[in-house]
Order: C-alpha cells, then sequence, then structure tokens
C-alpha cells in the first residue's frame, strides 16, 4: 500500500486497490470528513483510513460534503490500518483501539523498508547496525519486540502514561521507513508499559511519505 502514497485522489491505481482489499467486505460504505487542512476518508468494517491533503495552494472548507472536494487538488498522505486489540481477560477478535473500525482482514501486510546506512541509528546499542532487509511483514501477531528487531530503535516514541496520565498507549514511529505503530492491550499502556511493551501487538498502523534525508 505505500506505494499509493502521493498519489492524486482522481488516481484509477489508488481507488482499484482500495475497491480490490474491500472486495469480500459486504459494507463498502465510506465516511468522508473534511477539516481545514486535511480529508480522511473512513472505511470502517474494512479497518482503513485513508487521509489526503490539499495542494497546489488549494484550500478546504471544514465540514464540507464530499461532492464539493476538488480531487484533482488532493492527494493520498498518510493510510491507518487497523488490527484487532488481544486482552487475555476479555478476548474479543473484533475489537480495535478504535471501537468504530474493525479489523483489517487482510493481513499479513507486505511493508517496504528504505536501506538504512550506519550513520543513521543514533549510535544506540539496540540499534541494528545496519538494516539490508527490503521487506517486513505486518503480521497480526507482530509485537514491539519484532518491529524493533527489524526495523531497529525508532526515531521517535511517547506514550505509556500512568493513571494520572489517561494511560496512553505507547507508540513508535520509524521517520525513514514512514511507519508509526501504537500499539494496544494491557502490556502497552501503565508506568511499565516500556518494559512489557516488547510483547505488545500493534493496534494502528500508519503509512506515510518515508524521510530519507
Amino acid at each position: 500500500m505505500q506505494q499509493l502514497i502521493g498519489l492524486k485522489a482522481t488516481s484509477k491505481q489508488l481507488w482499484d486497490t482500495v475497491n480490490a482489499t474491500s472486495e469480500q467486505i459486504d459494507d463498502r460504505a465510506r465516511t468522508v470528513k473534511v477539516y481545514s487542512d486535511c480529508v480522511y476518508y473512513n472505511y470502517h468494517r474494512l479497518g482503513m483510513s485513508l487521509m489526503f491533503k490539499p495542494t497546489s495552494g488549494y484550500k478546504l472548507s471544514a465540514n464540507a460534503g464530499e461532492a464539493s472536494l476538488n480531487l484533482d487538488q488532493l492527494i493520498l498522505d498518510g493510510i491507518d490500518i487497523f488490527n484487532a486489540i488481544v486482552d487475555d481477560t476479555n478476548p474479543n477478535p473484533h475489537k480495535t483501539a478504535n471501537k468504530a473500525y474493525q479489523p483489517f482482514p487482510h493481513l499479513p501486510i507486505e511493508i517496504h523498508l528504505s536501506p538504512t546506512s550506519p550513520s543513521a541509528n543514533n549510535n544506540s546499542e539496540t540499534s541494528k547496525p545496519f538494516v539490508i532487509s527490503t521487506t517486513f511483514l505486518f503480521e497480526t501477531s507482530t509485537t514491539g519486540k519484532d518491529l524493533v528487531s527489524a526495523l531497529g530503535e525508532p526515531s521517535r516514541k511517547g506514550g505509556g502514561g500512568g493513571p494520572s496520565g489517561g494511560s496512553i498507549a505507547i507508540w513508535c514511529d520509524w521517520t525513514r521507513h514512514g511507519i508509526m505503530v501504537e500499539f494496544g492491550g494491557p502490556d502497552s499502556i501503565g508506568p511499565k508499559a516500556w518494559e512489557s511493551g516488547k510483547d505488545a501487538r500493534w493496534a494502528i498502523l500508519s503509512l506515510y511519505e518515508p524521510d530519507v534525508k
């Protein structure tokens, strides 16, 4: 799906891919949300959301209808994919981090990686010294440990607050690869989340244009 990033909202390739992905979903209905700086096409039953941004000075009107959009002035800027959250105390294969979405039904997803040079690793002892692998499979069961092993230490990370912080789930961002992941389940929240997070499964995968600088 990464190859879709940057395509115009009028792209036949983009919508052919979305339609092929959703062909086994009975209800292909989407909701379109227009904000002042972006447009979301939300596919709740497919477990996927597409975020478009305006180009060439195009101005969006918040809460405008889909029919008023100039699709030729919108490009795909990000894709969110939702995974089921496994909680041994209350297992529910249809629960996601956002209850409005069902889990994406077409896993695993093959993700293409950008080669990483040694100088891009921040000299961390736990960072991989060199990434030669060009692909990574996001399985339903992929954990934080799996991701760090394959991608190295993230460029940015956050979350993991305790009760006073609202128990925010941990997240990691690998900007060079254009991959941001929010984790789910009990291992992803609380004051010790960064200790237990290695066993947490991913909850939301966000794809965007890699920063290869």
